[in-house]
């Protein structure tokens, strides 16, 4: 291509060999203005620009999504993309979100300053029911720092304890808590005269489960427990907690403590061995 053939194919005029050098301010001025024309006009896609004169304009003529999908935004119902992330301006804010779609559900992470949720999203879920979707889409989940679960706890592949284990306890309320046999966790009282103990041998019952495989079970009743004057202690009811975290005892029977009752009718069952023991070895 020879000198001028680009600007002449720009539409630009060449400047003659034989022009006269009087003329020679005219012609830069001339050549000025091309260069203020093209740099006002709006460059196509083809030649390296947008072929737009707004930035919604290029993002559309470019294929780019508007900025409401890529930016602060209050739903992930109308990405266009199949994978994404974007910061989701809702409740808490800055949360960023990262998701995949395909057209019937999207699985979403999202993750802010002290949480991560996932969910199981259906197109018409919004982003401000994040929280409470997580949790049904994917049965719930427990905090580190402490959280109520709503459903059974399942373990299937928990590991065997085989050493420095101790026992659970479900609290009257529902919390979980492990034994606290230490001294440590304790105020020391009398020693109990375990012959004042009474009574302390429920009726033993059989049973069956409601709900359960219809098997026959040995056991005791809760709700006579509670009506001896001499079991009553180791009734067991429900509690219940406020707002403000203070317990309160229900009046509602719920188990029994098995372990500080079979504790004392070991203790009231030795004492009775001990004193058959004494009077066997009494001289007739």
């Amino acid at each position: 291509m020879a000198v001028g053939d680009a600007a002449l194919a720009a539409g630009m005029d060449l400047v003659s060999g034989t022009a006269p050098l009087n003329t020679i301010d005219t012609e830069e001025n001339k050549t000025r203005d091309y260069i203020a024309q093209r740099t006002s006009a709006v460059t196509s896609i083809s030649k390296g620009g947008t072929g737009a004169t707004t930035a919604a304009a290029a993002r559309s003529a470019l294929g780019v999504s508007p900025a409401s999908e890529v930016g602060k935004r209050a739903s992930i119902n109308s990405m266009n993309f199949p994978f994404a992330a974007a910061q989701i301006e809702t409740s808490p804010a800055h949360q960023i979100g990262f998701y995949f779609s395909d057209g019937s559900g999207r699985p979403v992470a999202r993750v802010d300053a002290t949480d991560m949720t996932l969910a199981l999203k259906a197109d018409a879920d919004a982003a401000a029911s994040a929280a409470s979707n997580a949790m049904n889409a994917v049965n719930g989940r427990v905090a580190k720092g402490g959280d109520t679960m709503t459903g059974d706890l399942n373990l299937p592949n928990a590991s065997a304890a085989t050493s420095g284990f101790t026992v659970a306890y479900i609290n009257g309320d529902g919390r979980v808590s492990k034994g606290t046999s230490s001294l440590r966790y304790k105020d020391l009282l009398d020693d109990p005269d375990v012959s004042t103990l009474g009574n302390i041998f429920p009726t033993l019952r059989q049973y069956k489960f409601k709900n359960g495989d219809g098997k026959p079970t040995l056991g005791w009743i809760a709700e006579e427990v509670a009506e001896s004057p001499d079991l009553q202690r180791f009734a067991v009811y429900k509690t219940t907690v406020d707002d403000d975290g203070n317990w309160a005892a229900t009046n509602v029977v719920d188990s029994i403590d098995f372990i500080q009752l079979l504790i004392a009718q070991t203790a009231q069952l030795n004492a009775r061995v001990l004193a058959l023991e004494e009077k066997l070895r009494e001289p007739e």
